[in-house]
């Protein structure tokens, strides 16, 4: 045992845990900026007197510009390794939906939320790469943390921008470059120590990894129609929930913010929970079983009309 403990050491010095906080702290604030803008849709609609279809589009501006683009930074950080975008796309995805609330029309506001969804985008991919380079051993593990950290700052974000905007309007959003800027400062600081982090930190777990010779296209793009058709209904949920909580079921909009904030809460606790079950059953079960819940859970929330209830 004392062997063992002597040849896994030199890879759990591999670990800089210092910096891996530090990437799951930016991913929380990153992804903030995700989750308070549905919360902001019902403010929205009633300041500039908007249509569902047209609050729908904001969500749709930042979720195409954060989801559609990201492949081409993913590729830019294959390419050529850019940690400066950390900094740089966590700043614009807050300064986005920090001047979301000051403009003063519907393109505008469309626009300042595309500019904070490629803010969003930018950020990932090299963030994620630099976990990866950071993590030794223990991949898994560390990469849970920095996804549990962006799962959060979706939580926290309604809970975060309801008060603000009942206190102060959508205006109050410019309160959310704050953090977003604290967090880029402190990232700019350690770029060097981020930039460090490179391939040649995985030496000692390349030797004992399995690298398959063959890409299977066919199961990736299965696989990436499954995340389409759930990224569907969460992103659905995520956008209406807040609006069908005070139209339909006659809440208030704080209710809604907190409403949403427990299906995110819901959503984070579930991937955890689902991690260790995929480890324990295996991962097809876990997806299917996930997956084929979700309909019946869905036909029974629109089919109960107290607050209590559909909370639960």
């Amino acid at each position: 045992m004392r062997a063992l403990a002597q040849t896994s050491s030199p890879q759990a010095e591999l670990i800089d845990y210092k910096s891996i906080a530090l990437l799951s702290a930016a991913h929380l604030t990153d992804d903030l900026n995700q989750g308070v803008v549905p919360a902001m849709l019902p403010f929205f609609i009633a300041a500039n007197h908007l249509t569902y279809a047209a609050a729908a589009g904001l969500i749709l501006a930042q979720t195409l510009s954060s989801s559609v683009v990201q492949p081409l930074f993913g590729l830019l950080a294959d390419r050529r390794p850019s940690p400066w975008l950390i900094p740089v796309g966590l700043s614009f995805a807050g300064i986005g939906v920090a001047l979301a609330g000051m403009a003063p029309s519907y393109g505008l506001i469309f626009a300042a939320i595309a500019l904070s969804g490629l803010g969003i985008s930018a950020f990932h991919p090299e963030a994620a790469r630099r976990v990866r380079y950071l993590s030794g051993s223990r991949q898994a593990t560390t990469m849970s943390l920095f996804t549990v950290g962006g799962m959060a700052g979706f939580a926290l974000g309604p809970l975060l921008i309801t008060p603000i905007v009942i206190a102060f309007g959508v205006r109050g959003a410019i309160v959310l470059a704050l953090p977003v800027l604290i967090m880029a400062v402190a990232l700019t600081h350690q770029l060097p120590r981020l930039a460090a982090a490179h391939a040649s930190l995985l030496v000692g777990v390349r030797a004992h990894a399995q690298i398959d010779s063959a890409e299977q296209w066919n199961d990736f793009i299965l696989l990436t129609v499954v995340v389409v058709l759930r990224s569907m209904v969460f992103f659905g949920l995520n956008t209406f929930i807040p609006l069908y909580w005070s139209h339909v079921l006659g809440g208030t909009r704080t209710g809604g913010g907190l409403a949403l904030t427990t299906l995110l809460v819901a959503v984070t606790v579930g991937t955890l929970i689902g991690g260790r079950l995929a480890d324990r059953y295996g991962r097809k079960i876990v997806i299917v079983v996930s997956l084929g819940a979700l309909a019946p859970l869905m036909l029974t929330f629109l089919s109960v009309h107290g607050l209590t209830a559909a909370g639960i």
